[in-house]
């Protein structure tokens, strides 16, 4: 916790994402879902453009997987959105 509140966030950003993948592929989505969306509310401001592309995508990618097509096509917008930033 007092990790996240310094501002170079972007390492605990990266565990939050690695530790979300590795629950995803266990089948523990609600667990993983947790990790994606802490990781990417660090990184909504707009700083690191490049983590957000790949945790919305992610994140995206797991609302697919439970059924919620809007919710996800809302986080492949977002993803888009940061990556036009990172690759213009």
């Amino acid at each position: 916790r007092l990790r996240e509140e310094l501002p170079h966030a972007r390492g605990i950003v990266a565990a939050r994402q690695s530790l979300a993948v590795s629950l995803q592929s266990l089948g523990d989505l609600p667990a993983a879902e947790a990790h994606y969306e802490s990781a990417l509310a660090l990184v909504e401001s707009g700083e690191h453009p490049d983590l957000e592309m790949e945790l919305a995508t992610n994140l995206g990618s797991l609302r697919m997987a439970q059924g919620q097509s809007a919710d996800g096509e809302r986080l492949f917008r977002k993803a888009l959105d940061a990556g036009e930033k990172v690759y213009p």
